[in-house]
C-alpha cells in the first residue's frame, strides 16, 4: 500500500520541464520513506504567467503524505485562488494573498498538522516575479551576472493563528538567471556520525555550480548529498 502511496505521490510531480521558449526547470524528489510531507510544482497561470510552489508539512509519512496532497487540490483546482478574473482580465493573485488564503483553510486544529511553503509567480513577459515564503528555507537568487543571494522576505508557517501575514517579495530575472529552492530535508539528512549536511555545504556547492545548466546543479546537489550520506 504504501509503495502505490508513493506512485501516487510521484504523479502529482512536474511532467514537463520547460513551459515557454525563457523558462526550465529540473527537480529531485528524495522522501526519507515511501511517502512525505514535501510537494512541488511548476504550471501555467494564465496566458503570460507561470506559478511554482514548494511546500513541507510538518512529520513523515501518512498523514504528512495526505495534508501534502490536500494542499495540492487546493492550489490545482480551485482556480479562483490563484487567478482574478474579477475586472474582466486575467490576472494573478498576489502571492501573499494565496498564503494567506491557505492559512485560512489549513489551520493546525483541523488536521494537527503546519506546512512551510513558498510560492512564486513569474511573469514570462518581463521577468517580475513576485513571491511570498511562508516558514520554507529561502530560496536562492543565482544571477546570471552577480553574487548569489537568499530572498529575504519571510514569513510565518501556515497554520498557527494570531501571526503577522506573509510579507510580499518582489525581484526581476533576467536572462541566464537562476532560482534554487530546497526543503529543509537536504541541509538536514546526516551521514553516519550524525553530522547533518548543513546550508553552508548547500551554498557552497550552489555557488560552484551556479553557471552550469539548471539541470546539473540540481544533480549535482544529489550527488554531494549521496556521497556525504553514504
Amino acid at each position: 500500500d504504501l509503495d502505490a502511496a508513493a506512485e501516487i505521490q510521484q504523479s502529482l510531480l512536474p511532467r514537463r520541464f520547460t513551459l515557454s521558449d525563457s523558462l526550465r526547470f529540473a527537480w529531485e524528489f528524495v522522501p526519507c520513506d515511501n511517502i512525505g510531507g514535501d510537494i512541488f510544482n511548476v504550471f501555467p497561470l494564465g496566458p503570460h504567467h507561470v506559478g511554482l510552489y514548494m511546500l513541507d508539512v510538518s512529520g513523515h509519512g501518512v498523514a504528512s503524505s495526505l495534508v501534502a496532497h490536500s494542499v495540492y487540490n487546493f492550489m490545482h483546482y480551485q482556480r479562483s485562488t490563484l487567478i482574478d478574473r474579477s475586472g474582466g482580465t486575467i490576472d494573478v493573485v498576489p502571492p501573499q494573498t494565496v498564503l494567506s488564503r491557505l492559512n485560512d483553510e489549513f489551520p493546525f486544529t483541523k488536521f494537527q498538522k503546519f506546512f512551510t511553503i513558498f510560492y512564486m509567480t513569474i511573469d514570462l513577459r518581463d521577468g517580475r516575479a513576485r513571491y511570498g515564503n511562508a516558514g520554507h528555507p529561502a530560496p536562492w537568487h543565482i544571477p546570471a551576472a552577480g553574487s548569489m543571494a537568499e530572498l529575504p522576505e519571510r514569513g510565518p508557517i501556515i497554520g498557527l493563528a494570531g501571526l503577522p501575514p506573509v510579507p510580499p517579495g518582489e525581484l526581476f530575472l533576467a536572462p541566464g538567471d537562476k532560482l534554487l529552492a530546497v526543503s529543509d530535508g537536504l541541509a538536514d539528512s546526516r551521514d553516519a556520525k550524525g553530522e547533518a549536511f548543513g546550508e553552508e555545504r548547500v551554498a557552497d556547492i550552489a555557488a560552484a555550480n551556479a553557471r552550469e545548466p539548471v539541470d546539473v546543479l540540481v544533480a549535482a546537489l544529489r550527488r554531494a548529498a549521496d556521497d556525504f550520506r553514504q
